[in-house]
């Protein structure tokens, strides 16, 4: 049998008791980062297409290239195309496909209103992956009803589980990083990291926070995306 994450503690209210695997905490974790990863990026990319088209042609590939990618583009319509299509890791579409397997794995956890936004939101990725021309402001307001559709499914049945925490701190996490990255927020993100010391606390009360004051963005970054490995132990525990 499959050695099992037992966690404790409460977010200022009564947790239900609740086993998951260690597999399984950390798939919860990544579904609440890649839901938040594609909400900001998918931002940011429209904000920055705007920007090609009247400011900066160059302003895509500044922005992924603090993303860790090169874009190649020639026009404001080629730069959308890359942006989500591109043959490079961090394409949205590449975030919107890990968001699907996430959800099919944690189904179980996930309300039914979730999960459904979900597959829906990749179908609409999928439908326009071949079509330069599909991707234009109509594209963009139909994912981010899809996006909103799946943090309402989450927040309207959210009952304080373990998994919910889980998917609350990937979120958080995610948030954070992004920031960082993105524009260098250091103050927000040492604000949000009080938060996300509270949510840690309520999944293991032994979780000791690192300093991140005075720390350069790299060295944070690295910091902040070690917190999870503090609470997702394998403590041995059955199912």
């Amino acid at each position: 049998m499959a050695a099992a994450l037992k966690i404790h503690g409460s977010w200022r209210c009564r947790m239900p008791k609740q086993y998951l695997t260690k597999e399984m905490a950390n798939n919860l974790y990544w579904f609440g980062r890649y839901i938040k990863r594609l909400e900001i990026e998918l931002d940011a990319v429209e904000v920055t297409f705007d920007k090609v088209i009247d400011v900066d042609p160059d302003a895509g590939r500044t922005l992924f290239a603090r993303l860790g990618a090169t874009l190649h583009y020639k026009s404001a319509t080629e730069y959308l195309q890359e942006a989500i299509y591109g043959e490079h890791p961090v394409r949205l579409f590449e975030i919107v496909q890990h968001l699907r397997e996430n959800a099919i794995i944690a189904r179980n956890y996930l309300h039914a209103d979730t999960f459904a936004a979900v597959i829906q939101l990749h179908r609409h990725f999928a439908k326009h992956e071949h079509s330069i021309y599909d991707v234009d402001y109509h594209f963009f307001d139909h994912a981010f009803e899809m996006i909103l559709q799946i943090w309402g499914g989450m927040h309207q049945y959210l009952q304080y589980h373990k998994s919910d925490r889980f998917i609350q701190l990937g979120e958080m996490i995610e948030k954070v990083d992004l920031r960082i990255r993105l524009d260098e927020q250091m103050e927000f993100a040492l604000l949000l990291l009080e938060d996300i010391d509270v949510v840690a606390k309520s999944l293991t009360p032994d979780y000791r926070q690192e300093r991140m004051t005075g720390l350069r963005p790299e060295k944070m970054l690295q910091k902040v995306n070690r917190i999870i490995d503090h609470i997702v132990v394998d403590k041995n525990a059955k199912l």
